[in-house]
């Protein structure tokens, strides 16, 4: 019976470990959901102004919108548990559409290695309205 606990700690570890990669990878896929949800907010506050007042109609200024993707992209990657990530942002008149792309690394494939990570990805919109 004593023999067993030393197997119990181990399976124990193990369990736990796995638990903690599985919460990393939770925390990775939010983060870059966060991003992108954050991107496309961002987005459609950055409207045309001066196209609104001439016209009344409500365009997303695509240049200001790219500032804040940028600006988005370079604090997000201080405190990220997500590599080599890439945004795209598609604007429409009066929506944007912020589709993310990066790589989790999960703790267990870091310390057995051969593993470049995961893909993950995230796609979110927003639309632009007034009132």
């Amino acid at each position: 019976m004593l023999l067993l606990v030393p197997a119990a700690m181990l399976v124990f570890l193990a369990m736990v470990a796995l638990v903690i990669d599985a919460a990393t990878m939770f925390l990775a896929e939010r983060q870059l959901a966060d991003l992108a949800a954050a991107t496309a907010q961002d987005a459609v506050r950055a409207l045309d102004v001066p196209e609104y007042y001439a016209s009344g109609a409500i365009r997303v200024d695509r240049d200001a919108a790219a500032r804040r993707m940028r600006d988005l992209r370079v604090d997000f990657e201080r405190h990220a548990v997500v590599d080599d990530v890439a945004c795209v942002l598609d604007t429409r008149p009066a929506r944007a559409v912020a589709s993310c792309r990066g790589r989790a690394h999960p703790i267990l494939a870091q310390i057995w290695g051969g593993s470049n990570g995961v893909e993950i990805a995230a796609t979110e919109s927003a639309r632009a309205a007034l009132g």
